[in-house]
């Protein structure tokens, strides 16, 4: 559940619908320059009309062409394509196969009627007509590359390859087809082989804007975030209208932890697509990651108003209630993802961290049973469930778990350390402290290591080794709460009492809430003499007795 952002086969499949879109662009111009001699002035301007967006105006040219010439065909694929950019799909199919009826030989008409049911998802059509056109002899290597998109899209892979390799022999430049190749390397995950084709194909076209693009993802895919910024960015300035870019840009960018540029082309690519639930997701997440608490929930519940049935953006701000230390309004948004994904073990792990911190072991514990069943192999489900265990005093029960955390992650200080605590409750000490030169051999400067190390000697009466410990605990964090107040306890008890107010002054200012904090330094100060200080903290301590 936590990678990114959106399925990356999706995505692909968006980047190659572009080729076909692009194709068909390009295989009208050829039509209309073809044709030229037939109907150029009117043609030509209607095509440019099209090719600006202003295609009712288009029409109204090309309406007047076709009746003009009723047995003609190159009038109505033109109008045909107006009709397609203003999504009137059905009068676009019309339009086409008339002028197949006008002109069973028209290669063009199958051509474009073929990429029409392609768009559209309508695959057996759409090959169907693109190999009419190749039995027609028309613009045979584009569309044998046509042909293959279309069983790429199909995941029929070695469909697809063969027909690009075909339209390769006839015109080894045919763009469709070498991208049809890449797509399928990409499919493969050949990121490697595909950036040494695409390097062949941009030494002789440095300004191809489509292969810079898909260069720059095969960087992206093999880690080479810095050389995926520079092909995005390249690909970008020569062909701005490509704004999928900035999708993937914003991609690389995060991945090297530059969060506000990769914010800049989040917003850049809504900026074309403002009803994107995922976009509006991903520039949540970003602003969470920087703290821009407030922002981030607009981006967030944004994107739950427009996806509701998506669990990401439930997920995201859960995560952000709980850094808030909303804990409730946290449950409720895992509740929603729960409710559409109930057999998610991630989901149950989250909840369960929840109810841990609401003190609700029974529900945190009835969380972890199901999600260990759905993924068993999971360190992070036993050691939680291991640490509630011990937290509930079923001290068995927490070994089990932990040991079983361990043998998952054998390089985990903490199962370790959580392993020692419990060991220490059933009062085997020695155990416990080989368990500690476990955690510690993993990681010498774990802090929580000392202070369990501290516990342990503690409890064998060793109290110049535990005040050692919690001494060193200190060393590496100096705001350590926990070995502040252990310590400070020792030299209480050991009437060492400036000591032991240096440490709890320390303490008040890591946890000001903390209603023991303050009954042991009235201790300290009616010990010392001063009972005005003594009184003030008895007053507080009784204030946060309960925090």
């Amino acid at each position: 559940m936590q990678s990114n952002f959106r399925n990356v086969a999706a995505r692909l499949q968006i980047a190659g619908l572009f080729l076909i879109v692009a194709a068909f662009a390009g295989a009208v111009y050829l039509v209309v320059w073809g044709i030229a001699s037939d109907y150029a002035s009117p043609l030509e301007r209607a095509w440019k009309l099209v090719d600006e967006g202003r295609s009712n105006e288009a029409l109204e040219i090309l309406n007047g062409l076709v009746n003009q010439e009723p047995t003609g065909v190159d009038a109505l694929i033109m109008r045909g394509r107006a009709r397609e950019r203003l999504q009137q799909n059905d009068l676009a199919r019309q339009d086409y196969s008339e002028a197949i009826k006008r002109r069973p030989e028209s290669g063009e008409a199958r051509e474009a009627r073929g990429r029409l049911s392609a768009r559209l998802g309508e695959h057996d059509e759409a090959l169907e007509d693109f190999q009419r056109a190749v039995d027609l002899n028309h613009n045979v290597a584009s569309a044998l590359a046509e042909i293959g998109l279309v069983h790429f899209y199909r995941n029929d892979i070695e469909a697809a390859e063969k027909a690009f390799a075909k339209s390769a022999q006839i015109d080894p430049l045919d763009e469709n087809a070498f991208f049809g190749r890449i797509a399928i390397k990409f499919e493969r995950e050949e990121f490697e082989a595909a950036i040494q084709e695409l390097n062949g194909w941009l030494a002789a076209q440095s300004k191809n804007a489509h292969a810079l693009f898909r260069r720059g993802y095969a960087y992206f895919r093999i880690g080479k975030h810095g050389k995926a910024v520079d092909d995005f960015t390249r690909a970008l300035k020569i062909d701005p209208e490509q704004t999928i870019i900035h999708w993937y840009r914003a991609d690389a960018y995060r991945a090297m932890n530059d969060l506000e540029k990769a914010l800049q082309d989040y917003h850049a690519a809504a900026e074309e697509d403002p009803a994107d639930p995922i976009l509006m997701l991903n520039q949540g997440i970003l602003l969470m990651m920087m703290g821009r608490y407030p922002e981030a929930l607009e981006r967030l519940s944004g994107s739950i108003l427009l996806d509701p049935a998506n669990p990401r953006p439930y997920i995201n701000r859960a995560e952000l209630y709980l850094a808030t230390g909303n804990h409730l309004a946290a449950l409720r948004d895992l509740n929603r993802a729960l409710d559409l994904f109930p057999e998610h073990p991630w989901l149950r792990l989250k909840r369960a961290t929840i109810f841990k911190k609401m003190h609700r072991g029974d529900r945190a514990l009835a969380d972890l049973d199901v999600a260990v069943k759905l993924a068993p192999d999971w360190p992070e489900l036993w050691l939680l469930r291991g640490s509630i265990y011990y937290n509930e005093r079923q001290l068995d029960r927490a070994v089990d778990d932990l040991n079983a955390a361990i043998r998952l992650q054998p390089d985990n200080p903490l199962g370790y350390q959580l392993l020692a605590e419990a060991l220490l409750h059933k009062g085997d000490t020695k155990e416990a402290l080989r368990m500690i030169d476990q955690a510690l051999s993993k990681e010498s400067s774990f802090v929580a290591a000392y202070v369990t190390r501290g516990d342990v000697h503690l409890a064998d009466a060793h109290i110049d080794r535990a005040v050692e410990a919690y001494s060193h605990a200190l060393n590496i964090d100096p705001n350590n709460f926990q070995a502040r107040v252990k310590r400070a306890k020792l030299y209480i008890e050991l009437s060492k009492w400036d000591m032991g107010l240096a440490d709890l002054e320390e303490a008040a200012k890591s946890n000001p809430y903390s209603g023991e904090t303050y009954a042991l330094r009235s201790r300290c100060h009616e010990a010392l003499g001063d009972a005005e200080k003594a009184r003030a903290d008895a007053w507080k301590a009784q204030v946060f007795a309960n925090r």
